[in-house]
């Protein structure tokens, strides 16, 4: 194939998260792929609540259906935002593998041995992570969370916390997420004696295996007639006929 695609759906409608998102994944992408990072039309500026995660699980919806009706069919689609609002929703509707950065990181970490550490920022993030890892079949291996808000403007002490955090815990490995700490990344895993894992990066990484690997075809079973109110145009397209009433 040529070169994959891979569109990066920010659903923070923060534009300044976006250009984070965006240099990190062309950073890791390099010359193997070319990414498309958009912006959520609505929600909050930064989700940092249950309610906020679930506005930005329909954003993502319309986001994604607006970046088809703009642009090339994306080899592979990743929800840029540790915690994978909508993800499933996504997955229901694309023609392509969809990634999140969360279920990636965790993933990741559940392919080594031993418990993992996650590190964020927003004690509202703890369920919602819980509850991925639940239905991952991973609630077992997650040791626990650390909250470094307290120390975002300092990286060597936010790394001091976290990893002081892992072996009280007893993780043997760690995993550092949140769009907003990717300006921060680079800087912290020095600083870590127990193995870290970007979640970001992995993401890009296997969203470019997974798009070459891939043969994009249409849904073997057409979504079950509904009628939404309200929705965007672009987005009632995606669902088909019966979407608009």
């Amino acid at each position: 194939m040529s070169k994959p695609h891979i569109l990066v759906i920010n659903p923070n409608t923060s534009p300044e998260v976006s250009a984070s998102v965006q240099r990190l994944a062309a950073d890791e992408a390099g010359d193997d792929a070319t990414i498309e990072v958009v912006t959520a039309p609505f929600g909050a500026r930064y989700i940092s609540s249950r309610a906020s995660f679930s506005i930005a699980g329909h954003a993502v919806l319309d986001a994604y259906a607006n970046a088809l009706a703009t642009s090339r069919q994306p080899d592979a689609t990743i929800v840029g935002c540790f915690g994978d609002p909508g993800i499933e929703g996504l997955r229901e509707i694309a023609k392509a593998p969809v990634l999140g950065f969360a279920e990636s990181g965790m993933l990741a970490a559940a392919a080594q041995p031993g418990n993992f550490v996650i590190a964020t920022v927003g004690a509202a993030w703890r369920p919602i992570i819980e509850d991925l890892a639940r239905r991952h079949g991973l609630a077992e291996r997650l040791a626990g969370m650390a909250f470094i808000d307290r120390w975002t403007s300092d990286p060597a002490t936010a790394a001091i916390e976290i990893e002081k955090s892992a072996r009280a815990l007893g993780a043997a490995q760690i995993i550092i997420g949140g769009t907003g700490l990717i300006p921060l990344m680079s800087r912290m895993p020095r600083n870590i004696a127990l193995p870290v894992i970007d979640p970001h990066r992995h993401a890009v990484r296997e969203a470019i295996r997974q798009a070459r690997a891939h043969n994009p075809v249409a849904r073997s079973a057409a979504l079950p007639p509904a009628q939404f109110l309200g929705i965007s145009p672009a987005l009632a397209s995606i669902l088909g006929p019966s979407a608009a009433a």
